[in-house]
């Protein structure tokens, strides 16, 4: 878990649904030391969410939750009967037996998986910076697919979100749009290579040579014209993560040049 407490929340659950979780939840001193709930307001990246299974507009606003919370455990609520050694399906109508059994049930199989939050912090940390929703997208299927190891990957929508997000946080290679609104590309990455050793990819659907001779001057590693081939994105990937290996076993980082 991320937090002390484990944050509970819903999506789409009727009144009697809503009723008994909280009352169950307000009750049980067991529940109040160990989870926070959230009915009343969708929580940020919540660890465990009920939702109505039997809502198709309840599923599709989990699925968009997923895509940026992709740890979360999912308890689906129906009114489907059947039989189910299912820990995360609950069938209606809800008892207090049922729910604490789930969330027990689930919370020990995180419990279990703490070497996945291990797993994580070892992943190399990619961060992409694009306006484009549908680079942004692509980027979050394709570069799972073509690392060669564990990888966990953010976005940012401009460069003044990129900034906030790198001030807070190392990353092992930056993929960066050129043309974005407010502060460009450019100049995110003179900040980036005056703050951080990070390996940095510039992401442009330009290909005027001028470009790529900015690219360099602003310190940029790589460059990729959009729209990228998956090839290439390997390519840098595989030169990326070599890069930041170096830099984790203290050994001297090679010339920086776009490619």
């Amino acid at each position: 878990m991320l937090s002390e407490k484990i944050s509970v929340t819903q999506i789409g659950l009727n009144q009697a649904d809503l009723r008994l979780i909280e009352t169950v939840f307000k009750l049980s001193a067991e529940l109040k030391q160990s989870y926070i709930l959230h009915t009343e307001k969708l929580a940020t990246n919540p660890d465990i969410v009920f939702i109505d299974a039997d809502s198709a507009q309840a599923q599709a606003q989990c699925n968009e939750l997923q895509q940026h919370n992709k740890h979360m455990t999912v308890i689906r609520v129906s009114s489907d009967s059947s039989a189910t050694n299912d820990p995360t399906t609950l069938s209606r109508p809800l008892s207090l037996k049922k729910l604490m059994s789930s969330l027990q049930s689930v919370t020990s199989t995180e419990n279990k998986a703490s070497n996945v939050s291990a797993l994580h912090s070892t992943a190399k940390q990619i961060l992409v910076v694009d306006d484009s929703y549908s680079v942004r997208k692509y980027m979050e299927h394709k570069l799972p697919e073509l690392a060669n190891g564990a990888v966990n990957v953010e976005f940012a929508d401009s460069g003044e979100t990129a900034m906030q997000l790198i001030e807070k946080k190392q990353y092992d290679m930056i993929f960066l749009d050129v043309v974005m609104p407010g502060i460009d590309g450019y100049q995110v990455c003179k900040w980036i290579k005056s703050e951080h050793p990070t390996y940095v990819v510039m992401l442009t659907s330009k290909k005027s040579p001028f470009d790529k001779v900015r690219g360099n001057m602003s310190g940029c590693n790589a460059y990729i014209t959009k729209p990228p081939k998956d090839e290439r994105i390997e390519k840098v990937l595989k030169k990326g993560i070599a890069a930041s290996n170096r830099k984790q076993s203290g050994k001297p980082e090679e010339a920086s040049f776009a490619v």
